[in-house]
């Protein structure tokens, strides 16, 4: 029987809880090809090694198989230099643990194969949602499909999940940037001013065309600086008109 990494690291001393809650589980991540996925995989395994399985979800490339891809884009990676330099043989252990899994944002369904949805939904856990355009200038319906349609496509695939125990989602601290003059923003989720749907809101936008859009962009992000933080923004708000009793965890990281 093969060991697990569980037996090789000496997992850091994040507090019972924590290391108990992620102990035997499956976890789905997105976003790990970026820089913010890769360290909260790294984390995970150095941390918290005795998890049971971690699909990370990775846009399929012609002629580039998924698992060559985790390893060149993923694995070769400085941040997971010393841990291979540690303990050599651990990257043989992680090819049974960390299953990369064809999906897209940008695509409905997030154009999984029914055979790896199925697996996934079966499977899975905990979602940790790292996947996002942090580009500010991205035009408004480019990022809208990726921050606000993506999210929204994993928080459907979460729902669908049959033994689901939290959904987590990575924004931006900058959610809330339009409140200008508020003596205290609070860390939660505000509606939108006279309680607009998000949803209602992005159809709106859509409705007008790409042309229109473009012309009244300035317009449309209103108090907000930049595409990234109006879609996070609007993000957040289907997010917990959409949840359910799913739990969530929304993780609003500054610059990076």
């Amino acid at each position: 029987m093969s060991s697990s990494p569980s037996q090789k690291l000496e997992p850091t001393n994040l507090g019972l809880g924590v290391k108990d809650f992620y102990a035997g589980k499956t976890l789905l991540i997105t976003g790990t090809t970026g820089f913010v996925g890769k360290v909260v995989l790294e984390k995970i395994i150095r941390t918290m090694p005795d998890f049971k399985k971690i699909f990370v979800m990775i846009r399929a490339k012609k002629n580039l198989p998924l698992f060559e891809r985790l390893e060149r884009q993923v694995f070769s990676s400085a941040i997971f230099a010393p841990l291979f330099k540690a303990d050599p043989d651990l990257k043989r252990l992680l090819r049974e643990k960390v299953v990369p899994v064809a999906g897209d944002l940008i695509v409905n369904e997030l154009g999984m194969s029914q055979e790896d949805r199925a697996r996934v939904t079966v499977e899975t856990e905990i979602i940790i949602n790292c996947a996002a355009s942090v580009s500010f200038d991205d035009p408004l319906l480019d990022a809208i499909q990726i921050n606000y349609f993506g999210c929204k496509r994993m928080l459907e695939l979460a729902l669908q999940c049959q033994k689901i125990r939290c959904f987590t989602h990575v924004s931006t601290a900058y959610v809330n940037c339009n409140m200008l003059g508020n003596p205290k923003v609070e860390e939660k989720v505000y509606d939108l001013p006279g309680g607009q749907d998000p949803e209602q809101v992005i159809a709106d936008i859509i409705r007008l065309g790409p042309q229109r859009v473009q012309e009244q962009e300035r317009a449309i992000l209103g108090l907000y600086p930049n595409t990234y933080t109006f879609t996070k923004a609007l993000a957040e708000r289907m997010i917990k008109n959409c949840r359910g009793t799913l739990p969530v965890v929304i993780l609003r990281p500054s610059v990076i």
